[in-house]
Order: structure tokens, then C-alpha cells, then sequence
């Protein structure tokens, strides 16, 4: 017996000691091979310190417990850096016993306050595809499915403590955001028949359907016990309340799923009658406060799902929605809006989407002593049938009595009385006897202002008449802030574009304004840095699609348009809007001092990239002011910001249009001739560059244009000038030449002038002929303009020996007595000295440079990771984003060496040509 005691009392001990050092012992090859098995099969970085991991049989003996702190997952490309998952503690109890008989049972899984946040762009492309596969790895799977065939697996319980939760799917597009998601649940899966119980509670729930959010910071609640059977294939509701904000409702039934379809039989209802339950659904209503809205009145909602679900069909369906005789009223208004009954049965008896019926038997309202009635249904929908009555006035003078509008007003009166029925396809056969269709709406005195709204818009008066046909509105008379507008005209076609996408809406309209302002009405689109210091302007445009379903011809007659800061006046012409695409016929106005004609069209057919192709006719603008208005004119011909005078025009032009609706100056395509009666430049850097090459002797630095006929292209990204005449100072010249969008210059100017009013340069060119100071020649004198437009640089010769008069033609032949060879040789050897001493001083400043970019890079960069401190997580972007930073910071490097080096070629290219021109 003492023999057996101490026999047990050493295995405890063994077990005992094996319990504390085995963990500490096997760490770093769990570790090991738990990175290994990551880098086989995950395309990501799970982070996590094997300091954190902890093993242990005593937490919870005799199950072993595994648990880990501060443990993520961070994508990589092209996710690169975002945290897909992220939690604060992650354990796992696994049954001791279990393992060794080879029937692993979990005794629990807790997770707390994890942060998920899975993305799916628009490609299709998804951060929570991580997984690699090969066929090694499937090869495994299938090995590993039929060697472990008789393991089981069963887990008690698990939870999910405070997370986090966002799901951003841009292929729908579709957001879920859950904040304070906590979570429990539990069941014996190794059994046959068994219930799953969870509890689940959100704190605060979003959700966003294209833009649009239809759900906010709403409380959802679920207490479920499911009964699962038939390995895992029938899902039983027993017990189960399901409760959003006020709102509750309750599940019975059971889904089963079979080998190809699911077999589904649910009845749903709510539990609670109340129709304030309701309201608590309303965006907006839901506030603080909302407790002492006083409500009467019941709702009812309940319904059923039963059949066969597949790729063809779906179950029978049937969802019926009632509010009967309620009311509510917030305390501190004196009118409550009362009578509210809504009766709603949407159904479907055969699985077939398109017998399904949506019948609104009942819809009335009573707001301030003014009742509403509507009613809808719809029917057949794989031929439309509808049947839709509206009768009701609102007077809005009374809204702001029943429900709050603080910083908001609305004043006015709405009558609308209207019936329709009948079925698309004699819609589409044009048969309107069988569409019995008539009504009215009129709107008095309407008015609307918003202090979160620039401006108030006001709608005098508008009267609308329907018939089966067309819409003819008679009268709108309205003004939207500075802006006023009326119109009249006849509308086709509403019917069909109402019930079909696919169908289009034809009109025609006059519209008539005296002011205009597109600016107010475009309003502003801001982007605010977080700390800003100073006052910028950031107001910014956004694409205008024009819809393809519409079929507009739009006759206007607009005294004043703003459109930009800048003014057009008497604007009429027709704009025809069709198949995405609004196509500009005849509109004339006036701006700048001139007269426009305007004839092409803007086309968003590819939203992506919206294109313009205009003809413009354009008589006596003023050339500074089209400088200031039009940004082609600044980048391509910079220069006309001072030159005082007008020109006409006639030209095409065409390109592409960015996002912001500026034109994407890379793809603009112009051509045509301008026509400049009388302009001058004074005092521009042109002519005094030209004074210091040339050391004219001038009475003014003026150059002038008269009766100038230019032809002009511009294709990629440059514009072309066809030579033309002009006066600079007391002399005239012929100029063409290029410009490009960095700002380039390639011009070439053909200046006659005396030889004896030149300077010292140009004689001393001259006698370098044997020519004398060639006093009494004419010249015609090449001058090359290149540089930028910011930087000019001027030179003589351009090529080309200049050209004088019989006179100088003889002095250059007569003997000199200078080696005219020898003197050209020198001037080539000091152009190419000078040069290579600019060159090499170029590279190695641009050498000084690059080394202390990198050294302060590289210093930033690994302060980073210092930074980030012990967090493995934190360390673990830091050193991606330290990575990164010593990329771009080579890139930074690289990119100084290269350009110095072509700096110092093209240095020594333009010696070389400027030499071989002596």
C-alpha cells in the first residue's frame, strides 16, 4: 500500500512538473510551426509574440487552455498594411481526454473586442481572400478527409465580447457597420439532434445601400435556440425574439437544406402592436426625446415563406402590414397628425417572382385637418399591371406644428388628385385607350429655406395636368436663391419611365430665365484638412451625367448665366438631351465682351471619361480677359494675360473631361484661326529679352499686332503656331513655333531691322563676316526663342546666317586678313568647356543632395518602428510603413541623380548644337 501511494504521488508530481515546463519547453517550436503552416497557406501576416501565447493544463484542468493577446491579421498587397482582424484576447479550452480518445472536443472559444473589417472593391477582389491554394495543399486536404474520417468534433460554448464589425462589399455597393457586437452561444455538436442557443446584442447597427443609409445607429437585439438535426441539414426555430430598437418579431418554422435546393417552411409575426414600435424605425426619429412623442394606435405585421428555394424559383410568400387608427404628436408641438391607417399584403401563392402582388389597400393620413388618401397595387410584374389612386391636399404652413424643423421653414399648398391603371405591354403598344389615366397637381406660394441651404427656394406657382399620354405642365414659375426660372412644355412617355428603366422619357420644354446662377446652384463640394491653418479655397466640381434614358429638347431663353464666376448674357439656343449625351445647337450668348455661338456635345455616355466636341464661333472677345476665364488659354498661351486688344475666332475643340469637370489639358484637340484686328503687349519680359540679345535700339518696348491671321492646332499636349506677322517696337517680325503643357518653348521670330540699329552683338556678328559694323544693311535678323515660359531663353542665329543687303554681301567677300576657321574652332572648345564645368557641377551638387535625402529618409523611416514601441501590431505596420518610406525614398534618390544627369546631357547636347552652328 505505501508502495502504491508513493507510485501515484510521483506520477502526480511527473504530471505536475510536465504541466509547467512542457509549454515553456515546446513554445518556440509551436511558434515555429505554427509560421510555418501560415506561410504554406496564408497569404497574409498573422502576427502575433510568442511571449503572448501561453499553453496551460491549469487554467482550466483538465482541459488544455491556449490563449494569446494582441493577435491580428494585416493584409498584404494590394490590401497592404489594412488589419483585416485584430483582437485583444483570443482562448481556447480544449478537453484533455478528448484528444488522447481521439474525439477533440472544445470545451470553449473566447474572443475579446476584436476589430473586423472585410472590403471587397468593386473588381471583385476581396481582403479576405487569403488563402493559398495549390494543388499540393488540396492534395493534403483530400488525404487529411480520408484518414481522419472517424474524428469527431464537438465544442460547448463560445464568445464573442464587444467587437467591432465592418463589412464594405463596392461590387452591390453595400456597408454593415456593428459596434458593441457581443455574442454567445453554445450546443453539443457532436450529437445527432441538439440545440444551438446564442444571444446576441448590437449596441449600434448601420447599414448603406448604394450611397444611401437605411438603417442608423439602431440597437438589435437576438435570442435564439435552434434545433439542428439530420448532420446539420434541418434547422428548426423554436424559440427565438428578434427586437430592432422598439420593433420586435419572432420566428417558427424550420429550413432544410437538401442536395440541390432548400426546403424552407417560416412563419414570422410581430410581437408587439404598438405603433410607436414602429416609428423607432424612422431614420431620424429615433432621437433623443423620442420616448415623449405621444403615440396611439396598433400595428401588426406577420407572414410566411414556404417551398422550394433554387436557381428557378423561390418559396411561396406572403407579408401583411396594418396601422389602424393611430396618431402621435410630440409634446412640445400643438398639432398631432392623426387617422393613420396603412394596410399593406404583399403575396405570392406559386414560388414564381413574377405572380407576386403588392396591394396598399389603404393609405390615409390626416395632417392639420388636410386627410391624404392613397392607393396601389401591382401585379403580373412580368408584364406590369398597376392601378394607382392619389387624392389629398397638404398645407405645409401646418407641418412645422406637428414635427420639428428647427433651422428650417416651409409655407405653401399642394393638391394633387390623380388616378392611373392599366399594364405595360399597352404602354408599349402606344394602345392609351386601355390606359385610363387622368389628374392634376397644383402648388401654390411654396417655400422652403434651410439654414444648412445657401439659398430659399420658392415656387410661385406650378400647375401640372396627366392624361395616358403625356404630362402637360402649364405653368412653373419658381426661384432657387439669385436664380429664377419658368418653363412649360409636355412630358411622354412617364408612365413607362416610372415602371421600366429601360424606358425613356421624351419632353419638350421652353424654359425661360432672367438670371441664371449655376455656381449657387452647383453648390460646394469642400475637402477640410484636419488642422488647417490657412484659408484655401477648395471648392470643387463633380461630373454632370447626363441620365440615358431621357429624350429632352430643352428651347432656352436666359437673360444672365453664372456658370464658373463668369457671366453670359442673352443666351438662347435649343439643348437636346438624348442617349446620354446633351447636344448644344445654336447657343448664342454674350461674355468677355464678345459674342459666342456654340454648337457640339458633352458626353457622359462612359461616366468615367466625359468628353466634349464643340464648334465655336466666337466674334471680338477680349484677349486678357479669355486668359483669366479659360484654362486652355493659360497653360498653352500664357502671354495673352497682358496683351490688351480682342480677337475672333472660329475653331473646333475637343478632349476628354477630369472628374472635377476641368479639361484634361493632355487630350484637348483644337484647330482653327484667329483673327486679331488691333492688340499690343507692353512692357513684357518678351520684349525686354529681346532688347538684351539683340541691344536694339528701340523707341518702346512695344509689340503690336494688326490684321493677324493665325492658324493654330493643338494635339498632344501642344500648340502649334503657323507663322504670323507682328511689330516689335519700330521694327517688324514673323514668329511660329510651339508651346507645350510643361511650359516648353520652341518659337522661331524672323525680325528686319537696319544693321545700324543694333547693338554692339550683332555688328560684331557681322564683322566676324568681314561685313565692317555694316552700318548701312538691311538684316533680316533669326532669333530663337526656347526655354520655359517661366525662364525664356533668347539667342540669334537660330541656324541660320543672317541675311543683308548686296552691300554687306560685298564687304563680307573683301579680305580681311583674319583666320576665320581658327576663331570659330576657339569659340566651339570654350561653348564646350563651359558647358562640361556646368555639367559636372550639376552632378555633383544633385550628388550632395541625394545623399542627405537618403540619410534623412532612411532616419525617418527607422524612427517609425521605434515608435511603434513593443505592440506587435503596431510594430508590424510600422515596419511596412518603414519599408515603404525607404522606397520611395531610393525612388527620391534615384530620381535626383537621373535628372541631374539629363540636366548635364542636355547641357552638353545644346553646347554641341550651338558649337556646330559657328
Amino acid at each position: 500500500m505505501k508502495k502504491l501511494l508513493i507510485i501515484l504521488l510521483s506520477i502526480i508530481v511527473l504530471l505536475v512538473i510536465s504541466a509547467i515546463v512542457i509549454p515553456i519547453i515546446f513554445k518556440d517550436d509551436i511558434k515555429s510551426a505554427i509560421d510555418k503552416e501560415i506561410e504554406a497557406s496564408v497569404n497574409a501576416d498573422i502576427v502575433f509574440d510568442v511571449d503572448n501565447l501561453n499553453v496551460s493544463l491549469f487554467s482550466n484542468f483538465p482541459s488544455i487552455t491556449v490563449s494569446m493577446n494582441d493577435f491580428g491579421v494585416i493584409n498584404r498587397a494590394p490590401f497592404q498594411g489594412h488589419i483585416l482582424f485584430a483582437a485583444e484576447s483570443f482562448e481556447v479550452e480544449i478537453n484533455l481526454m478528448s484528444v488522447i480518445n481521439g474525439e477533440m472536443r472544445l470545451k470553449g472559444i473566447f474572443l475579446n473586442k476584436p476589430d473586423i473589417h472585410v472590403i471587397v472593391l468593386k473588381d471583385g477582389s476581396s481582403n479576405y481572400d487569403i488563402a493559398i491554394t495549390s494543388e499540393e495543399i488540396e492534395e493534403e486536404i483530400e488525404d487529411t478527409e480520408e484518414t481522419s474520417s472517424e474524428f469527431s468534433f464537438a465544442i460547448d460554448h463560445w464568445a464573442i465580447n464587444n467587437a467591432h464589425i465592418i463589412y464594405d462589399d463596392r461590387t452591390l455597393p453595400f456597408l454593415l457597420e456593428l459596434k458593441d457586437f457581443t455574442h454567445t452561444g453554445g450546443g453539443d455538436f457532436s450529437q445527432e439532434l441538439f440545440d444551438l442557443t446564442t444571444n446576441t446584442t448590437i449596441a449600434s447597427m448601420n447599414v448603406a445601400y448604394d450611397g444611401i443609409e437605411y438603417i442608423s445607429d439602431k440597437q438589435l437585439g437576438v435570442d435564439l435556440i435552434l434545433e439542428i438535426s439530420d448532420d446539420f441539414s434541418k434547422y428548426t426555430f423554436k424559440d427565438n425574439l428578434i427586437r430592432l430598437n422598439d420593433f420586435g418579431f419572432a420566428f417558427d418554422g424550420y429550413v432544410a437544406l437538401l442536395e440541390e435546393d432548400i426546403d424552407t417552411d417560416i412563419t414570422f409575426s410581430s410581437n408587439d402592436n404598438s405603433f410607436k414600435s414602429i416609428l423607432s424605425l424612422v431614420p431620424g426619429v429615433f432621437m433623443e426625446g423620442f420616448e415623449a412623442i405621444e403615440t396611439i394606435g396598433s400595428f401588426s405585421f406577420g407572414g410566411m415563406a414556404k417551398g422550394t428555394y433554387n436557381d428557378t424559383r423561390v418559396p411561396a410568400f406572403n407579408l401583411n402590414m396594418e396601422i389602424k387608427d393611430a396618431m402621435f404628436k410630440y409634446p412640445d408641438l400643438p398639432t398631432a397628425v392623426t387617422d393613420i391607417n396603412v394596410k399593406t399584403v404583399i403575396n405570392n401563392e406559386d414560388g414564381n417572382i413574377d405572380n407576386t402582388t403588392v396591394d396598399v389597400s389603404t393609405f390615409h393620413v390626416n395632417m392639420g385637418g388636410n386627410p391624404f388618401d392613397a392607393a396601389l397595387k401591382v401585379s403580373e410584374l412580368d408584364n406590369v399591371k398597376w392601378d394607382l389612386k392619389v387624392n389629398g391636399n397638404i398645407d405645409l404652413n401646418t407641418v412645422s406644428t406637428m414635427v420639428p424643423m428647427e433651422g428650417t421653414t416651409l409655407a405653401g399648398a399642394i393638391d394633387m388628385n390623380m388616378q392611373t391603371k392599366g399594364q405595360l405591354s399597352a404602354l408599349e403598344a402606344e394602345q392609351y385607350d386601355q390606359l385610363p389615366t387622368s389628374g392634376k397637381m397644383n402648388i401654390d406660394g411654396f417655400e422652403y429655406t434651410d439654414e444648412t441651404l445657401e439659398y430659399d427656394v420658392t415656387i410661385n406657382k406650378a400647375d401640372a395636368n396627366f392624361d395616358p399620354r403625356q404630362i402637360e405642365l402649364s405653368t412653373f414659375d419658381a426661384k432657387i436663391g439669385d436664380s429664377d426660372m419658368q418653363m412649360n412644355g409636355l412630358i411622354t412617355n412617364y408612365i413607362g419611365y416610372v415602371l421600366d428603366d429601360k424606358q425613356v422619357l421624351v419632353g419638350k420644354v421652353n424654359f425661360t430665365s432672367t438670371m441664371l446662377d449655376l455656381d449657387e446652384l452647383a453648390g460646394e463640394e469642400e475637402t477640410i484638412t484636419e488642422e488647417e491653418t490657412v484659408e484655401e479655397d477648395t471648392t470643387t466640381l463633380s461630373v454632370i451625367p447626363i441620365p440615358k434614358n431621357i429624350d429632352f429638347i430643352l428651347n432656352s431663353n436666359i437673360n444672365t448665366v453664372i456658370v464658373s464666376d463668369m457671366k453670359l448674357e442673352n443666351a438662347t439656343g435649343d439643348i437636346i438631351v438624348k442617349d446620354g449625351i446633351a447636344n448644344l445647337s445654336n447657343l448664342t450668348f454674350n461674355t468677355l465682351g464678345g459674342e459666342f455661338v456654340v454648337n457640339g456635345a458633352y458626353n457622359t455616355q462612359d461616366i468615367t471619361k466625359p468628353s466634349y466636341d464643340f464648334k465655336l464661333g466666337i466674334k471680338d472677345i477680349s484677349i486678357s480677359e479669355s486668359y483669366k476665364t479659360f484654362t486652355t488659354v493659360q497653360k498653352f498661351a500664357p502671354i495673352a494675360e497682358n496683351v490688351v486688344g480682342d480677337l475672333s475666332t472660329e475653331m473646333g475643340i475637343s478632349g476628354l473631361l477630369q472628374q472635377d469637370m476641368m479639361p484634361d489639358l493632355n487630350t484637348v484637340a483644337a484647330e482653327g484661326l484667329l483673327n486679331i484686328a488691333k492688340a499690343a503687349l507692353k512692357g513684357s519680359s518678351l520684349t525686354s529679352g529681346l532688347a538684351n540679345v539683340t541691344k536694339l535700339k528701340s523707341d518702346n518696348d512695344e509689340i503690336t499686332m494688326k490684321d493677324v491671321l493665325m492658324n493654330f492646332t493643338i494635339e498632344n499636349g501642344k500648340l502649334n503656331v503657323q507663322p504670323f506677322d507682328i511689330g516689335v517696337g519700330n521694327y517688324s517680325a514673323n514668329v511660329s513655333g510651339t508651346s507645350t503643357l510643361a511650359g516648353n518653348l520652341d518659337y522661331s521670330m524672323k525680325m528686319n531691322i537696319p544693321a545700324g540699329a543694333v547693338g554692339t552683338q550683332v555688328n560684331s556678328l557681322l564683322s566676324q563676316y568681314g561685313a565692317g559694323d555694316g552700318s548701312s544693311s538691311t538684316i533680316t535678323l533669326p532669333i530663337k526663342i526656347g526655354g520655359t515660359i517661366d525662364d525664356p531663353k533668347y539667342s540669334l542665329g537660330a541656324g541660320e546666317k543672317p541675311k543683308v543687303t548686296d552691300m554687306a554681301k560685298t564687304a563680307i567677300t573683301q579680305t580681311t586678313g583674319v583666320d576665320i576657321d581658327a576663331e570659330k574652332e576657339k569659340q566651339r572648345e570654350k561653348i564646350m568647356s563651359d558647358a562640361k564645368n556646368q555639367a559636372d557641377k550639376i552632378k555633383a551638387t544633385a550628388k550632395i543632395q541625394a545623399d542627405k535625402v537618403k540619410k534623412e529618409g532612411y532616419a525617418q523611416a527607422d524612427k517609425l518602428v521605434i515608435q511603434a514601441g513593443s505592440n506587435i501590431i503596431k510594430k508590424k505596420i510600422a515596419q511596412e510603413a518603414a519599408k515603404k518610406m525607404k522606397a520611395e525614398t531610393d525612388k527620391q534618390v534615384n530620381k535626383l541623380l537621373q535628372e541631374a544627369n539629363q540636366q548635364a546631357d542636355e547641357i552638353m547636347k545644346a553646347a554641341e548644337a550651338q558649337a556646330a552652328k559657328i
